[in-house]
């Protein structure tokens, strides 16, 4: 049964930025496993509590003091791998105490058991849903970790796959954008309109975005005064804004015109472009 202090303490949990998303503890002898998914978890972008990553933090440190923190306070959530040998090593059961003692205070999924093989582990239930690693790949495990981790720092709500297609697609646009070398030193140019309005273009073009009226805006102007890198530096700025809010935002579609007949003879040009 929860108690206010622990669905308060859940609650909180899930607005607070860990330090670690995931910490790993496991036994020596299966650190290959336990290897393997780390790197597999970092390559997705999870922040990851690993030893051997951990090295020179780890340099003289109580460890005794320094993982009961860690396991007990630190990472939003633990996997545990879960073995013969994990029940017989001292500083596993160290570290599988103070997890449980936060799973119990927190009255939440903290501990997500790995299963190596069927030994019992002392108050892990039979009845918590575990992966078994005898037949998961590691990749799937890590994509159940991270799907897991979604679940945890939104209370139970989880993005739709298209929303997650979208934040994918925005994120790419943003850092191929960003990595143009004209886009970081993008100085703001000024504009002067047929009717002989001028001021900041990008603040223009932005209220014209925005207020969704004529269906096209056409720039012109010298070579070298600067539209490529600013439809560059605006669809990075755009990308920015699909990628932290892909319901509301709008897509931008950076198509260049030597490529327009290219992508107009794919019977689905949208989808060659977003994915």
């Amino acid at each position: 049964m929860a108690t206010e202090d622990s669905a308060g303490s859940a609650a909180t949990n899930r607005q607070r930025d860990f330090e670690y998303d995931v910490a790993l503890t496991f036994a020596g002898e299966d650190r290959e496993q336990a290897e393997q998914l780390a790197r597999e978890l970092i390559r997705r972008d999870v922040r990851v509590f690993y030893d051997k990553f951990e090295t020179a933090r780890l340099l003289g440190e109580d460890l005794y003091v320094y993982l009961a923190d860690v396991y007990s306070k630190h990472a939003r959530c633990c996997a545990m791998f879960l073995s013969c040998h994990y029940a017989a090593a001292l500083w596993t059961n160290h570290e599988r105490k103070f997890a449980q003692a936060r799973a119990f205070r927190e009255n939440s999924a903290y501990i997500l058991p790995l299963r190596l093989d069927d030994t019992d582990i002392p108050a892990i239930s039979d009845t918590i849903a575990y992966i078994d690693l005898r037949t998961t790949p590691i990749s799937e495990a890590a994509h159940l970790i991270e799907s897991k981790l979604k679940i945890l720092q939104t209370g139970g709500q989880v993005r739709p796959a298209w929303e997650d297609s979208l934040v994918t697609y925005a994120q790419r646009l943003s850092k191929q954008a960003n990595e143009l070398p004209g886009v970081p030193l993008y100085v703001p140019v000024r504009y002067t309109a047929q009717g002989g309005e001028s001021g900041d273009f990008k603040s223009r073009i932005c209220r014209w975005l925005n207020e969704k009226s004529d269906p096209l805006v056409f720039v012109l102007g010298d070579y070298g005064t600067g539209r490529t890198t600013f439809c560059h530096v605006l669809c990075a700025q755009m990308s920015e804004a699909l990628a932290d809010k892909p319901s509301e935002s709008m897509i931008p579609v950076f198509a260049p015109f030597r490529e327009v007949e290219r992508l107009f003879d794919d019977p689905d040009p949208l989808r060659q472009i977003l994915y």
